[in-house]
């Protein structure tokens, strides 16, 4: 069942409950109103009449000496007979066992007073009565002497049935307003919601048009400002967040390559050489193995710092303890053999000591050098310096090469940053991310400054003290 079907269908039903509804609340309102202006008669009627006969008791009890039965007999007869009635109501005047009526009144409450099948007076009350000729309302009030003796009963009775037959003729016409709506409904109903629903078709055609090889498409937005229209709009920012998504993938995957690159350099490096020209000059078969070993040894920290990093952690695993500034340089440039650059100055540093993880302090560095290197044009001189600043060490890897472009300098430390220019392919990746992640969980800090002269980075790290 299509979504249009499902609309037309349940507003359908739901358009059939509401006119129910008001079918009955009609019905009920015009029934309570009948029954209110019956009321509102029968009282007024009662009254009037009362006032009637009531003058005439006094009339007559002015003339006489008193009032016996037979004269007010007399006085209902007159009453009766100057009161006005109408075609809607009959009225009655009970004295003892006599009940004198109006000379105007329904036909077939004439017949029952005829025939003394009138219901017999309540006094006080106002109250449906059933009778030959339909349920009636009936009020009686009593007509009493100074004393608060009874002398009469003064009746008002008025048929229901005119107002239930004017009742049954609104509701009637009420369902059949109803039922003309629903047909009317059924008609334009579909027209309406089909014509509603093309946003949102135009909406799925092109969602369909969508696919992982091509996250550029985007749907159309509506001009309705509805529910579509905001479908539309959060579909594309799904769009939008997943082609992020997808490019930050493909980096990632680039970043993961390039920060492999370099222990998978250094241990292909130093096998070619242990295979061509055996160990080297003061290198035994076990140090060329432990050599290799630690480059896989590092390659497995690359990959658990990349992924690390791309999830956001900077709580790596480091050791913070005492290392001789000698032995990390000393290995860098073992490292640098392996990767052949020539470029890469490396000074010799002061005999002190450094608080840190010596194998984080060399991948660090290791990736500065092979950054600069590899990110400037050919023949860029590198130099790495170290320099005892107090209570710190500070590491700096210098370039003279291009620089990075100033618009990058404010993110250059966050993950995937990249540009590219005239002079060179500038990917930043996860490279730089990684190193202020190590850094920073060593209780260091990162820093870069770049102009079109070159590029510095300095690598601060707390200075072992004893």
């Amino acid at each position: 069942m299509t979504l249009t079907v499902r609309v037309v269908t349940r507003s359908l039903i739901v358009m059939a409950l509401v006119i129910t509804a008001v079918c009955v609340l009609i019905f009920e309102i015009v029934t309570v109103w009948g029954r209110s202006e019956i009321d509102r008669i029968a009282q007024d009627e009662a009254d009037r009449l009362v006032a009637i006969f009531s003058a005439e008791i006094e009339e007559s009890a002015q003339a006489g000496d008193g009032l016996d039965s037979a004269d007010l007999v007399v006085d209902a007869r007159e009453a009766l007979t100057s009161y006005a009635g109408g075609p809607l109501h009959l009225a009655t005047i009970s004295v003892g066992d006599a009940r004198l009526r109006s000379n105007t009144g329904p036909a077939s409450l004439i017949a029952l007073a005829n025939s003394a099948r009138l219901p017999e007076p309540e006094p006080g009350l106002l109250r449906t009565v059933p009778s030959d000729a339909g349920s009636l309302r009936s009020i009686d009030v009593p007509v009493q002497d100074a004393e608060g003796n009874t002398l009469a009963i003064v009746s008002v009775l008025v048929p229901q049935d005119e107002t239930r037959s004017a009742t049954q003729v609104v509701l009637f016409g009420s369902i059949g307003a109803g039922i003309v709506g629903l047909i009317i409904g059924s008609i334009a109903l579909p027209l309406v919601v089909r014509r509603s629903l093309r946003p949102l078709k135009e909406v799925t055609q092109a969602v369909e048009e969508i696919s992982l090889a091509d996250l550029s498409a985007r749907v159309p937005v509506p001009s309705t400002a509805d529910e579509v229209a905001e479908l539309a709009t959060e579909f594309n920012g799904m769009i939008e967040r997943i082609a992020q998504d997808e490019e930050t993938r493909r980096r990632y995957l680039a970043a993961i390559s390039h920060e492999v690159r370099t222990p998978l350099a250094i241990a292909e490096g130093h096998l070619e050489m242990w295979e061509t020209l055996g160990p080297l000059e003061g290198q035994s078969n076990a140090d060329m193995a432990r050599t290799v070993q630690r480059e896989l040894e590092r390659l497995r920290r690359v990959l658990d710092d990349l992924l690390a990093v791309a999830r956001g952690a900077e709580d790596l695993a480091v050791r913070s303890e005492p290392v001789f500034l000698p032995d990390v340089v000393d290995s860098l440039r073992s490292r640098i053999t392996g990767l052949g650059h020539a470029d890469i100055d490396i000074q010799s540093p002061p005999p002190d000591v450094v608080m840190g993880d010596q194998a984080r302090i060399e991948q660090t560095l290791l990736n500065l050098l092979k950054n600069a290197v590899e990110h400037n044009p050919e023949g860029t001189q590198v130099r790495l310096a170290t320099v005892v600043d107090g209570d710190q060490v500070v590491f700096t890897v210098r370039d003279n090469g291009t620089g990075i472009p100033e618009e990058l300098l404010p993110r250059v430390f966050e993950p995937f940053v990249s540009s590219r220019d005239s002079n060179a392919d500038r990917i930043s990746g996860l490279g730089l991310a990684v190193v202020q992640s190590l850094t920073r969980a060593q209780g260091g800090t990162a820093s870069l400054k770049s102009s079109a002269s070159g590029t510095v980075i300095e690598i601060r790290l707390p200075r072992a003290i004893a």
